[in-house]
């Protein structure tokens, strides 16, 4: 069991809008070698809201917090087409 967790991919999602719940979320919780383990969205009641719906750990009302408290292997962006660009000082890497 502990050498499965070791290859376990740890994502953050950023936006926690009907396309993080309805497509992002449930696919990537349905691959085996994937925990999604926090996300953010700005309204963070949103965010604890997602947390409850899909068991996932952590709820932050901003990408600079999560970024610096999670250790993540990837973050999924599921914003709106135009707003993405503004995480792009966050990411980089």
């Amino acid at each position: 069991m502990n050498q499965m967790r070791r290859n376990l991919l740890k994502g953050g999602i950023v936006g926690c809008g009907r396309v993080a719940i309805v497509s992002h979320i449930p696919v990537l919780q349905a691959l085996k070698d994937v925990e999604i383990v926090a996300v953010c969205d700005q309204d963070e009641t949103t965010a604890i809201e997602t947390i409850r719906r899909f068991g996932i750990a952590s709820a932050y009302g901003a990408l600079s917090h999560m970024l610096k408290s999670e250790e993540l292997d990837f973050v999924d962006i599921c914003s709106r087409i135009g707003v993405a660009h503004k995480f792009q000082s966050c990411l980089s890497i």
